[in-house]
């Protein structure tokens, strides 16, 4: 039977085999041709979005793999793309729901249980991550990326013993990953060996590197660990004159800076490898050192675009824009982060507010995390450490006392006295606009309880009206939760 022509189908293959020898923009062109005529075939849509990660457009990548997946929800290739994707993005949350879905269609996908391990890891939940990677290995004994993982779980345990084993076991299954040698090397630097070190790099088939810039980076890395300063800068900027666009050369000229007593000058240099690579380590490096100079605005810089926070830098970055006096933005970036916050973070940004004489955003916390697992701890610090006012928390009493919210009412409100609140908010005088809002919500809330709904609608649209329909009902939400009142 003869086969009938189809062009489109025609198309794909050829953009796959295009691919498949590294003819992106070629291959990119006709995947363009096709979505002209038909903006909906998944698997054109699925190509566009690996043709766009591979030229490092990596936010429209996400923006086709969301609609690859939308187009055909069961197919895993879609799915994993956009795990990878979201990873890549530091979108832990959004990425494990993904991975999740994955899991629903192939509970033994190797892959989704690497990347699993990897987030559990990098949100500081080592045995989930352990756990994961186990099971990576149970079904598939090779894979590299498991034991890897376990290498990184050995060393977050100072098992550096059995940490070096695993790494070893994923460069026998992966012997031409020159990531892997390049991290066995460093940690061997890091352990002062350096004969080991030189053998790892003379080792056959890592012999590529010889003469090039990974052979420098790594006698780079060696003077770094080892005090040499002088002669690693020598080096360094030569070999930025040599590879001018190469971010680890700027990465190491920080390190350089930095432990040359140098910092505002390795500001520069972290900003530089920031600007030239998109990666999670650069703008932690850069978070901690502006937050050691005090550079707080600077920092709010860094994340008033809606940046993701790298999880270890969220206490400095919440910090920074509490003392550069921007709450308002603080709320927003708290919002757009929520998903990788944990009960140390909720507490420290309470405790920072609360501090700094900024108690209304107390509650405006709480609307963000009303529903996340971290509210029952929220509900605890705000009766224990707020409401009641107990003698161990006196210094908490006192900034309290000090914010220009007025915690009185909230209390009055737990308890149910809505006439006395009532009474007192005709006598309160807001000054700042969050004031304002939760003034006469609270004020709401307390005529509601005190006399019902019906003679209150009107005071319900004008807040509506002001603030918006969905964050006025939410608050009111919140309010009944907090003072266990039910419909």
């Amino acid at each position: 039977m003869q086969r009938i022509y189809d062009p489109i189908e025609e198309k794909k293959a050829l953009a796959v085999r295009l691919i498949e020898n590294g003819y992106f923009n070629d291959a990119l062109r006709i995947v363009d041709d096709i979505l002209n005529v038909t903006h909906s075939d998944p698997e054109a849509v699925y190509l566009k979005s690996i043709l766009l990660n591979s030229s490092g457009n990596k936010g429209e990548a996400l923006i086709w793999a969301k609609k690859s997946v939308e187009l055909n929800p069961d197919n895993t290739k879609s799915l994993m793309l956009k795990a990878r994707l979201l990873h890549q993005f530091s979108f832990y949350r959004e990425c494990m729901e993904t991975l999740d879905e994955v899991f629903k269609i192939n509970s033994k996908n190797t892959e989704a249980l690497d990347l699993m391990a990897d987030i559990f890891l990098r949100m500081g939940k080592p045995d989930e991550a352990y756990r994961m990677a186990m099971k990576s290995i149970s079904i598939l004994p090779s894979s590299w990326n498991a034991h890897f993982i376990l290498s990184r779980y050995f060393q977050y345990q100072n098992m550096e013993k059995q940490s070096i084993k695993e790494l070893d076991i994923a460069i026998r299954f992966n012997p031409e990953s020159n990531l892997l040698r390049m991290e066995k090397i460093r940690r061997l630097m890091k352990a002062k060996k350096r004969e080991e070190a030189e053998k790892e790099i003379n080792r056959k088939g890592f012999m590529e590197i010889k003469g090039t810039f990974t052979e420098i980076l790594v006698e780079i890395e060696f003077l770094i660990e080892n005090s040499f300063y002088e002669k690693a800068e020598e080096l360094c900027k030569n070999a930025i004159l040599e590879w001018p666009h190469e971010d680890l050369l700027y990465l190491s000229m920080g390190e350089i800076s930095y432990n040359s007593a140098r910092r505002k000058e390795s500001i520069s240099y972290f900003r530089k490898a920031l600007s030239l690579n998109q990666n999670e380590w650069y703008l932690s490096r850069l978070t901690t050192t502006l937050y050691e100079l005090k550079e707080y605005k600077e920092i709010a810089k860094l994340y008033d675009d809606r940046t993701r926070i790298p999880i270890e830098c969220i206490e400095p970055a919440v910090d920074s824009f509490i003392k550069s006096s921007n709450p308002e933005d603080l709320i927003g970036v708290i919002k757009y982060n929520i998903d990788h916050f944990q009960n140390k973070d909720i507490l420290f940004v309470m405790e920072g507010v609360v501090n700094n004489n900024l108690g209304y955003f107390v509650l405006e916390i709480g609307l963000l995390v009303k529903n996340t697992d971290s509210f029952a701890y929220y509900m605890d610090y705000l009766r224990d450490k707020i409401i009641k006012h107990n003698e161990p928390d006196i210094s908490v009493k006192h900034n309290i006392e000090g914010s220009k919210f007025p915690f009185s009412f909230l209390e009055r409100l737990i308890k149910c006295e809505f006439e006395e609140v009532e009474i007192e908010m005709y006598l309160f005088s807001p000054k700042k606009e969050e004031e304002v809002k939760w003034g006469s919500i609270l004020f709401y809330f307390a005529r509601l309880n005190q006399y019902g709904k019906i003679t209150t609608n009107s005071e319900l649209q004008v807040l509506e009206l002001k603030y918006g329909s969905e964050y006025v009902s939410d608050a009111i939400v919140f309010l009944k939760i907090i003072c266990g009142i039910r419909e």
